[in-house]
C-alpha cells in the first residue's frame, strides 16, 4: 500500500531511476572527496571544498535554465512540437555557452582578486576555475531537455558518467602532477564536460525524425529572471555554509569542509524526488489538486528520507569522519558541525520541493521569501556570527521560516478550480 501510494502518480517509479542514477553517480563523488581528503592536507582540502562551493552556488541558480528548459521542452512536447525541442536548446545553448566563456575570461584577466578573497597565495586554482566554467554553463540546457522528455535514464547514465571521469581524472591528476586542490578542481570540472557530451547524443537520437514547426519558439524572458533570483537565493542557503566560513572564520575551515562535504549528503534522496516531481506539474498558474496531491507526498517522501539520513548521521557523526576520511580522531568541533548541518539540511531538501513546484508552474511571488531569507542570512554572518555554529543556527531558522511562508500558500485552492491545468 505504500509503494502504491507514493507511484499513483509515477513518482516513486521515476524517482526509483533517477535515484540509482544519482546514486551511482554519488558512490563515485564521494570516492573523489574520500581520496582528496586523504590524500591533500587538510588546508589544501579546504580550498578544494569552498571552491567546489562557489562552484556550486553558480552551478545551482544556473538550473533556473535547467528548469525552463525542462519546463518549455515539456509544454512543446504536449503541444505536439517535438521537434522544436532542437531549435530551443541549440538557440539557448550557444547564448549560455557564450556568457559563460566571458565569466571565464575573468578569471583569466582578475585572478588576483578573486584569489585574495579566498586568502589564497596562489592563482593557478583561479586560472583553473576559469577553465571549467563554460562547462558549467552549457550543461543546465542539455540536463533541462532530458528531463523535459523525461529520459530519466539517459540523465542518469549521463550523470554517472561525468562522476566517473571526475574521480579518475582527478585522483589521476592529484597522484601525476602534484597533490593541490586545483588539480582535484579540473578533475571535477571536466565530469561536467562528459556529462554534456553524452546528453547531448542521447537527446539527438531520441528527438531524431521529429518535424519541426515554423512557429515562433516560447519565450522564456518572463521566466527567467524570476526564476534566477530564486534559484540563486536558494543555492546560498544550500551551499552558502562552506564559502562564508572560509571567509569568516579560516582557521575552522579545515574541519568545517570536512562536517559539510559529509551533511549536506542529506539533500540526496530528496533531489531525486524533486527531479521526478517537477516534468509532472507543470502548468500555468496553480495547478490542478492532483499536482497539489503530487507536491505532498513528495514533501512527505523527503521529510521520511532526510530526517532518517539525519539521525543516521547524528549516531555516528564520529566514525564516518574516520572511515571516509582517515580522520583518525575527529575534533569535537567537527563532530558537533557535522550533525549541526545534517540537521539544518532537512529544511533545506523540503524548501527545495516547494521552489521547483513554484517554478514549474510559474508562480514567483510566493517564494520571492527565499532570496530574500539568503539575503538576511548573509547580512547576519558578516554582521553578528561569532562562529560557525552560529551561521549554520540562523541557516536552520531563516530556512523554516522560509519553508512555512512559501509552502502554506502551495495548498490553496484557486477559485472555480476545474482540475485542468
Amino acid at each position: 500500500p505504500l509503494v502504491r501510494f507514493f507511484n499513483t502518480d509515477g513518482l516513486l517509479k521515476d524517482s526509483s531511476v533517477l535515484f540509482v542514477g544519482m546514486a551511482t553517480a554519488q558512490v563515485f563523488n564521494l570516492l573523489f572527496q574520500m581520496f582528496m581528503g586523504r590524500r591533500l592536507q587538510s588546508d589544501e582540502f579546504a580550498l578544494l571544498i569552498s571552491l567546489l562551493g562557489i562552484f556550486n552556488v553558480l552551478a545551482f541558480p544556473l538550473g533556473v535554465f535547467s528548469a525552463a528548459i525542462s519546463r518549455y521542452t515539456r509544454l512543446l512536447i504536449k503541444d505536439d512540437r517535438s521537434g522544436d525541442v532542437p531549435r530551443l536548446v541549440l538557440y539557448w545553448g550557444w547564448r549560455l555557452a557564450a556568457v559563460g566563456s566571458l565569466f571565464s575570461l575573468a578569471c583569466f584577466l582578475f585572478p588576483n582578486p578573486i584569489a585574495s578573497f579566498l586568502h589564497l597565495e596562489r592563482t593557478a586554482p583561479v586560472y583553473i576555475f576559469g577553465i571549467i566554467l563554460s562547462g558549467l554553463f552549457c550543461r543546465p540546457v542539455v540536463n533541462g531537455a532530458l528531463i523535459g522528455v523525461q529520459r530519466f535514464d539517459g540523465w542518469c547514465w549521463g550523470t554517472v558518467i561525468g562522476a566517473v571521469v571526475r574521480f579518475l581524472v582527478g585522483a589521476f591528476l592529484v597522484v601525476a602532477i602534484s597533490p593541490f586542490a586545483g588539480w582535484g578542481l579540473l578533475g571535477h570540472g571536466l565530469g561536467f564536460y562528459a556529462t554534456i557530451l553524452y546528453g547531448a547524443v542521447i537527446l539527438i537520437f531520441c528527438l531524431k525524425g521529429a518535424t519541426p514547426t515554423d512557429k515562433a519558439l516560447p519565450s522564456m524572458k518572463q521566466y527567467l529572471p524570476g526564476s534566477f533570483i530564486i534559484m540563486l537565493g536558494y543555492s546560498i542557503l544550500m551551499t552558502g555554509d562552506v564559502v562564508l566560513v572560509k571567509h569568516l572564520f579560516p582557521e575552522s575551515a579545515g574541519d568545517f569542509a570536512y562536517a559539510a562535504t559529509l551533511g549536506h549528503l542529506v539533500l540526496f534522496v530528496p533531489q531525486a524526488l524533486v527531479g521526478a516531481m517537477f516534468p509532472k506539474v507543470v502548468a500555468q498558474g496553480r495547478g490542478t489538486s492532483q499536482q497539489r496531491r503530487l507536491l505532498a507526498k513528495t514533501l512527505l517522501a523527503s521529510l521520511a528520507c532526510s530526517v532518517a539520513t539525519a539521525i543516521g548521521f547524528t549516531l555516528f557523526a564520529r566514525l564516518l569522519p574516520q572511515l571516509i576520511f582517515n580522520i583518525v580522531e575527529p575534533s569535537d568541533e567537527l563532530v558537533r558541525w557535522f550533525r549541526l548541518v545534517s540537521w539544518v539540511m532537512v529544511p533545506v531538501a523540503l524548501l527545495s520541493s516547494v521552489m521547483r513546484y513554484a517554478l514549474a508552474q510559474h508562480r514567483f511571488s510566493v517564494v520571492l521569501i527565499i532570496p530574500l531569507a539568503a539575503l538576511v542570512y548573509i547580512g547576519a554572518a558578516f554582521m553578528f556570527a561569532q562562529t560557525p555554529d552560529a551561521i549554520l543556527v540562523s541557516l536552520g531558522i531563516l530556512t523554516v521560516v522560509s519553508l512555512l511562508v512559501a509552502g502554506l500558500p502551495m495548498f490553496w485552492k484557486s477559485s472555480g478550480e476545474g482540475g485542468r491545468e
